[in-house]
C-alpha cells in the first residue's frame, strides 16, 4: 500500500544540476523516498510535470555540471 500520492511539478528542469539527475531518476525509478529520521524508506506515487524553456534538443552540449 502506498503512504501517499501526490503531482509535482518540476519547473526549468533544463536547469537542473546534472549531479542531481542520477538521484532524481533514482526516485523515480525505485518510487521510494528516505523521509529524514525514519528508519525505513516510505513507497510512494508520483506523477512529474517537468517544464523548461530552454531547447534541450537543440543546444544540449551547452549544459555543464554546476
Amino acid at each position: 500500500m502506498l503512504d501517499f500520492c501526490q503531482i509535482q511539478q518540476l519547473d526549468e528542469i533544463g536547469d537542473l544540476p546534472l549531479e542531481t539527475q542520477p538521484k532524481l531518476l533514482r526516485f523515480l525509478d525505485s518510487k521510494e523516498t528516505h523521509p529524514l529520521g525514519e528508519a525505513t524508506p516510505q513507497r510512494v506515487a508520483v506523477r512529474i510535470v517537468a517544464a523548461t524553456n530552454a531547447d534541450l534538443e537543440r543546444n544540449p552540449s551547452s549544459r555543464t555540471a554546476t
